[in-house]
């Protein structure tokens, strides 16, 4: 078996308005491209949504 690359890393993109959620999810796809893992998109109250992002991390912060 091959060894993995990297680890997976969440980052957290914030809370945002239901109408905004589109434009964050784009902003996320371009920024991150390839080693986009994931999103996750959570209803915290109201109209607002919380966004995290998972990403292949490029492997730099490995523990050996």
């Amino acid at each position: 078996m091959a060894a993995d690359k990297g680890s997976t890393v969440e980052l957290n993109g914030g809370k945002y308005p239901l109408f905004l959620i589109p434009q964050v999810v784009k902003g996320e796809v371009d920024k991150h491209k390839d080693k986009l893992r994931g999103l996750h998109i959570r209803r915290t109250g109201g109209h607002s949504f919380r966004v995290m992002t998972t990403v292949v991390s490029d492997g730099e912060e490995r523990d050996e």
